[in-house]
């Protein structure tokens, strides 16, 4: 989720980089969301695995995955909601804990749904077996972004 909401918002402003940047310019800024989305992907699913090591191992097993899967999902898309209505929320910051308990408590009820019904973890494997190619192509991605920044910083320290 974090890397197709990264590339969705590129796409979005991809013409304007198109007409006022070099090719070279362009992999750049396009390089820059990328890595910063493999980082905040493996802090997020460390956190997960984090989780999965300090609380009771009859919470999590044998659906760990799905679980796990579950909570970023949930999480990513209360996130891309927070964006969207971020002005609003930033105006009425006496909400915050509000908002903040409704997401815990829909966030537990989550993977609490996920772990009794069968359907819904059969699902969620499912869809995780697809998205496995995605994640490649992710990866691949994020590597050559990561070269690219690499090689822009480096470069531009040299001169």
């Amino acid at each position: 989720m974090i890397h197709v909401w990264a590339i969705l918002n590129l796409l979005d402003a991809l013409p304007a980089f198109l007409l006022r940047l070099t090719p070279y310019e362009v992999a750049g800024v396009i390089s820059y969301p990328l890595v910063f989305a493999l980082l905040e992907s493996l802090l997020v699913w460390s956190l997960v695995v984090l989780a999965a090591i300090v609380f009771p191992r009859r919470w999590l097993r044998g659906r760990f995955l799905t679980r796990g899967m579950a909570l970023v999902l949930f999480t990513a898309l209360f996130s891309i909601a927070i964006h969207f209505n971020y002005e609003e929320l930033v105006k009425n910051l006496q909400y915050l804990p509000l908002w903040a308990s409704i997401y815990l408590i829909l966030t537990l009820k989550c993977v609490y749904w996920v772990g009794r019904f069968q359907q819904v973890d059969a699902l969620l494997r499912a869809a995780l077996q697809r998205i496995e190619v995605l994640s490649y192509l992710y990866i691949f991605m994020d590597v050559f972004g990561l070269f690219i920044v690499i090689s822009r910083n480096i470069l531009s320290n040299g001169t």
